[in-house]
């Protein structure tokens, strides 16, 4: 696969994200990016002080979850209001998310993160919404399968393959490293900032002296939820036969953005760039009806699976 075959990945845009109907006996995988946390930045701090009572740190920001909730709702009724009813009948979906919680980047004075789950919220307001379409498009409840868990109130599965991050002794020692070799660069002009260099695995020697993850750790754990996926789907086909799965994965962009990068370089090798992702954007993975994988980005659909 050449360069020139595969889309420029420079930025993922919520515009141009979506969700697809999978085929009879497939499965379409929407890896979506959180909503935007409240971590007391310049540009949050108009709508956290317009908040009553303000917003907590790690909380989603009340016009991001918003967007999270329509962004379901209209894209499900966009796939179902095409359909015959009893198209209709042959989907099931299921809403999944990463467990990644705020850790000592988020803190850095010293204190206790809030308990916030950045996905795990984001993945709960988008499930308000997919239960909306349904309910407009006449959809059985039983048809979101995360109630074949949370039976009386249906929330997201929480799933450790999409973490980000381990939180270990040296993390913050770590990235005050990279945020100061980001700043002398910069200031040569070679502008950066410490998540590319870390993405970028630029200072590796110092970081494995640190015993911290690099990017594909996390990628690897990012490919285990893709092959697992593909076995899952495979299984929840052949349990119901002649139906289409829809499966919506919130997760953080640490995660997804180490291992799409590394895809990438697969099918374009001269190419190495950190893909910005806006928050509730993302990308697709198709499982067809042999349990074959493919990357569904830019409108350009390449293979996953070997």
């Amino acid at each position: 696969m050449s360069a020139e075959a595969f889309p420029q990945v420079e930025k993922i845009r919520l515009s141009e994200t979506g969700l697809e109907l999978p085929s009879v006996n497939g499965t379409y995988i929407a890896v979506l990016r959180n909503a935007d946390d409240f971590r007391g930045s310049p540009k949050q701090m108009d709508e956290a002080d317009k908040t009553p009572g303000g917003i907590e740190i790690g909380k989603l920001m009340p016009s991001s979850a918003e967007a999270a909730r329509e962004f379901s709702e209209q894209q499900l009724n966009g796939i179902l209001e095409g359909l015959s009813q009893e198209e209709k009948e042959q989907l099931d979906i299921i809403i999944v998310a990463s467990n990644s919680a705020l850790g000592p980047l988020a803190v850095p004075d010293g204190s206790i993160p809030p308990p916030h789950q950045r996905c795990v919220e984001t993945g709960a307001v988008m499930l308000e919404g997919v239960e909306k379409a349904m309910e407009r498009n006449g959809l059985k409840p039983e048809q979101l399968l995360n109630r074949e868990i949370h039976v009386v109130q249906p929330r997201p599965i929480v799933l450790r393959d999409i973490e980000d991050i381990k939180m270990r002794p040296g993390i913050l020692e770590y990235f005050d490293f990279l945020k100061e070799r980001a700043n002398e660069l910069t200031a040569q002009g070679k502008k950066t900032n410490m998540w590319v260099l870390y993405e970028e695995d630029t200072y590796k020697t110092e970081r494995e002296r640190l015993g911290i993850e690099g990017p594909q750790d996390i990628s690897t754990r990012m490919q285990k939820f893709v092959e697992r996926a593909e076995r899952l789907s495979s299984l929840q086909h052949k349990r119901t036969p002649d139906r289409r799965l829809l499966v919506l994965a919130v997760a953080p962009r640490d995660v997804v953005g180490p291992w799409l990068n590394i895809q990438v370089s697969k099918l374009s090798p001269e190419r190495h760039e950190v893909p910005m992702i806006e928050n509730l954007a993302g990308f697709g993975i198709t499982i067809d009806s042999a349990g074959k994988a493919s990357l569904k980005i830019a409108g350009q659909e390449h293979p996953l699976s070997e």
